[in-house]
């Protein structure tokens, strides 16, 4: 029993504990970097996760891609067999008949001037009278034809009955059994069909087989079936009629002697055939075929071409549809998906964090760079996953290079390729692509983040793009071949696709270089370069207003190329923050002695508080001056720290001698100390060390090597003491080697020379000149590291 409390109070104290330790370490994060990281963090996590799962599922499978394995239903569903129900369409329409109209004008003229014809021989009381009155109305006729309508109206008796039959029967067998039709000009129609229908009155029609049909397009036709008509439908009484009825029917189909053209008897109704058309072809029913769960929608070693690619696309669509419904164990197994994915794009987000919290902490602690970061990454997967929806996955090597390749330029290589890893496997899974297409990724961003070490022309990214495109291209084509795919078909394509972006990444990292140049402060060597052109305005006034200043910038800047390249820090921004950062010197360049004429000090009429005001001043006037010109801001840095927090000694050493000889209390040296901050990167450290050890080499009266190498060293390790370089990075082997490059760097710019025989008769002026000049050397030599008026 007692051992039992004891056990469960050694929990609880365990538990304690533990409770306070977390506590305890989250204060701790929370005191070093505050809440909006953390914020910032969790967003990028939710954001990604939603991203990811933008969508839905995507179709995994492409046009012209092998299968290895049998592709099975997952669901029940329908698809809608265009091409056969196409293809039925397309029968109904060609079977369709044309429709003709009949023309009853026609007919009716023909019976109307039969008629008037024997009306004529009716009344007439002889043949001359029935010529004469049958000429009024157009007819030629003799004297045997006036006989024979005598003779049928004999037979026919008065009442004329039977000719009117005869005429009906005539004009019947025109309609009924010619079937004389005009020629079809119908764009619609450019097959034949096979039956035409022949309508009248509107609600009577024929279906006729169309090579039964002839056209009024052939005189010799319409001739023909003018004399069938009327040898036929006569009677022998009427034989002599004959030719004139012939003729007649003739010129009732051409009503235009002058044309060649004649009138059919059934004319083509061109809408009439088209809205047939549409009902024929509307009557065609949808041909839908039906698939079961679990049926085979394509086998095994078949390549998906459209009819494949159609039929898979509508499987899925089937299968979202089930998915939306939230119905079945599919949409079980999705939901264990998504969360899946969720959980995967959690993980990797924390890790970036962590990533970054220990290679960068910079970034995590200004929340503006974690929000650009965040939304440079996010932008990047929106993209890619919006490309994978559609396009073929390996496009999404244009965002992970574009997105490594800002990363190597704003911040460096080994941040650049961790977190280009991170956003490679979040790509991955916005593509739902497998291990291939992670590998073409990470091929892509490692050649680029590797060969961005430095940018210093425009052609470099474009190379590096070229590179990374070679890369992808390759990796893409092994991940084809490895599964089999087909090499015109799939695997050069998609290879191709891998490449193209990656260099199409280099072109539009280098169209928005200045973008992010300027949103993140950094400054390619590119830019660098292009600032350390003479002639920049800020330059051309320096060496203008502040020669001594100028040529004093443009040494050291030298040295401090040497000295960097020395330890590996990045010796062209130290030469062009060298060639800045005395630029605050040009406001009152006469109160530093490399400015200042002969004879004339203008500390000579200040108090020593005062001079130090104004030789201090020249670090915040040159901040200022370069917010006015625009310098990029990765050099502020050299303009606010190449003086870190070092003492005024020149004049804390006069002050000090006043307050002793006026016996008043002497000033703390802090009070002559710059403001600072101290140099926060090697190269700040690095130019700190060549401004210092430049002055102090030329104040030297004889600069031989051994007095350069003791003074080099004493004021590195003053610098060193003064615990200037606590706040950066550079350490004590760098140290040592930073000075064995400035050394070997001042003993070639203060190299011996030969001695020129002496002049006797120089004038005593040069000589008291020459010890003036003396003095001042041993004054600033006094003056040591500080070089309060030099510099």
């Amino acid at each position: 029993m007692a051992s039992n409390v004891k056990s469960r109070s050694r929990r609880e104290e365990v538990r304690r504990k533990r409770s306070e330790w977390h506590q305890s370490a989250l204060k701790t994060l929370g005191q070093r970097y505050g809440i909006t990281p953390l914020l910032l963090a969790v967003g990028l996590a939710v954001t990604a996760t939603l991203v990811l799962l933008a969508g839905g599922q995507r179709l995994r499978y492409r046009l012209n891609q092998h299968v290895s394995s049998d592709v099975r239903a997952r669901v029940d569903f329908q698809v809608l067999d265009e091409k056969v129900t196409e293809d039925k369409r397309n029968q109904a329409r060609l079977q369709t008949p044309n429709v003709y109209v009949r023309n009853e004008a026609i007919l009716a003229s023909i019976r109307t001037k039969l008629t008037e014809l024997f009306e004529l021989a009716k009344t007439a009381e002889d043949a001359d009278r029935f010529i004469e009155a049958a000429a009024a109305k157009g007819w030629t006729v003799a004297a045997e034809d006036h006989a024979a309508l005598k003779d049928q109206i004999g037979t026919d008796g008065r009442g004329g009955g039977y000719f009117a039959y005869m005429v009906t029967s005539l004009t019947d067998f025109l309609a009924d059994t010619q079937y004389l039709v005009d020629t079809v000009d119908d764009p619609r129609r450019k097959d034949v069909p096979e039956r035409s229908l022949l309508t009248w009155n509107k609600s009577h029609q024929r279906s006729v087989s169309t090579a039964e049909l002839q056209y009024v397009s052939d005189e010799a036709t319409v001739q023909r079936i003018a004399e069938s008509a009327v040898q036929s439908r006569l009677p022998d009484v009427l034989a002599p009629l004959r030719p004139k009825v012939s003729q007649l029917i003739v010129q009732s189909l051409r009503p235009d002697p002058q044309k060649e053209t004649f009138v059919p008897i059934y004319r083509y109704d061109q809408e009439a055939t088209a809205r047939l058309i549409e009902q024929n072809v509307a009557a065609v029913a949808d041909q839908i075929n039906s698939y079961k769960a679990g049926e085979v929608l394509v086998k095994t070693n078949t390549l998906i071409l459209g009819k494949e690619l159609a039929l898979l696309d509508q499987e899925h669509k089937a299968y979202l549809g089930v998915i939306a419904e939230q119905r079945g164990e599919l949409w079980r197994k999705y939901v264990l998906r998504q969360i899946g994915v969720a959980a995967m794009a959690v993980l990797v987000v924390a890790g970036l964090a962590i990533y970054t919290a220990f290679y960068q902490p910079r970034i995590v602690e200004k929340p503006a760079r974690a929000l650009g970061l965040a939304l440079l990454l996010l932008g990047m997967l929106a993209l890619t996953r919006a490309n994978a929806m559609i396009l073929p996955t390996e496009l999404a090597t244009g965002p992970v290079v574009m997105a490594a390749m800002i990363l190597a330029i704003v911040y460096d290589q080994r941040y650049a390729l961790g977190i280009g890893g991170g956003l490679a496997i979040l790509a991955t899974l916005a593509s739902e692509a497998g291990l291939g297409l992670f590998v073409t990724l990470l091929t892509a961003l490692a050649i680029s983040v590797f060969l961005l070490r430095d940018i210093r022309t425009r052609g470099k990214l474009i190379a590096t793009g070229a590179a990374a495109a070679l890369g992808a291209g390759i990796a893409s084509a092994a991940d084809g071949v490895i599964a089999g795919q087909a090499l015109a078909q799939y695997v050069l394509p998609h290879a191709c696709a891998a490449a193209g972006a990656a260099l199409m990444a280099g072109f539009i990292v280098l169209g928005v270089l200045p973008v992010i140049e300027s949103l993140f402060g950094v400054a390619t060597s590119l830019t660098l370069l292009e600032w350390c052109d003479a002639s920049r305005p800020l330059l051309q006034r320096l060496a203008q207003d502040a020669p001594g200043t100028h040529t004093h910038s443009l040494m050291i800047g030298t040295i401090a190329e040497k000295a960097a390249d020395a330890i590996g820090a990045n010796g062209l921004l130290a030469r062009v923050g060298a060639l800045y950062h005395d630029i605050g010197k040009i406001a009152k360049p006469a109160y530093f002695v490399e400015n200042q004429e002969a004879k004339i000090n203008r500390h000579d009429r200040l108090g020593p508080t005062l001079s130090l005001l104004v030789i201090v001043a020249h670090v915040k006037d040159g901040l200022e001056m370069a917010k006015d010109y625009g310098l990029p801001r990765i050099l502020h840095q050299f303009i606010a720290e190449h003086h870190g927090t070092t003492v005024v000694r020149y004049f804390q050493r006069v002050a000090a001698e006043q307050a002793q000889k006026s016996k008043t209390k002497e000033l703390p040296e802090s009070e002559f100390r710059y403001p600072g901050p101290k140099p926060r990167t090697r190269e700040s450290a690095i130019l700190m060390i060549c401004d210092s050890v430049e002055g102090a080499v030329r104040a030297l009266p004889e600069p031989t090597p051994g007095r350069i190498e003791s003074t080099v060293h004493q004021v590195l390790m003053a610098r060193l003491n003064d615990g200037q370089f606590d706040d950066c990075d550079i350490t004590l082997k760098e140290l040592s080697r930073v000075e064995d490059a400035v050394v070997k760097a001042l003993c070639a710019a203060y190299h011996g020379r030969i001695a020129y025989p002496k002049d006797e008769a120089k004038p005593a002026t040069e000589a008291a000149s020459k010890r003036e000049g003396e003095a001042k050397n041993e004054q600033k030599e006094d003056e040591g590291p500080g070089l309060a008026a030099a510099s």
